[in-house]
């Protein structure tokens, strides 16, 4: 909170407060990121990810949607990490093409998501990670193996 003051200067130069109100301001929401429909610190299927291919963002109680303006994708973690680098919400092709290398179980971090709010300003999301997962949403057809029996 806050007092907001008005002044107002008189015929003889100085000036005096004319009013002062308190004044609670209220902080802009912070973005939703999301991967593939899966929010921060949720399981992902691998061919979902791979078949949306992009970071998806959201603001509560916003008609207007903010853009993504660019983020990086780290794989593994300490010494052996891989970064790459985006400039937009698509992944790129040599994301992609390391996303295939992966395995089910797998962690996937995503690093200082930069966001384009709807009033010109930006906000950066520091990091979120999903979890890799493999389902059975592009399987079609029977699962498993026939038994010629």
């Amino acid at each position: 909170e806050t007092v907001l003051k008005v002044y107002e200067r008189l015929p003889n130069g100085k000036s005096r407060l004319a009013v002062a109100k308190p004044y609670k301001g209220i902080e802009k929401p912070m973005p939703t990121v999301t991967v593939a429909g899966g929010a921060k610190d949720s399981a992902v299927d691998i061919k979902r990810l791979l078949h949306i291919g992009a970071l998806q963002v959201d603001l509560k109680d916003s008609p207007v949607r903010p853009a993504i303006i660019g983020y990086k994708m780290v794989i593994g973690n300490g010494e052996q990490e891989k970064v790459f680098v985006a400039a937009g919400h698509k992944l790129t092709l040599a994301m992609r093409n390391q996303i295939r290398r992966l395995a089910a179980g797998q962690t996937i971090e995503f690093r200082d998501i930069n966001v384009l709010m709807p009033d010109g300003g930006k906000k950066t999301v520091k990091t979120m990670s999903v979890f890799l997962v493999e389902t059975d949403e592009y399987n079609i057809g029977r699962s498993g193996t026939l038994d010629n029996r």
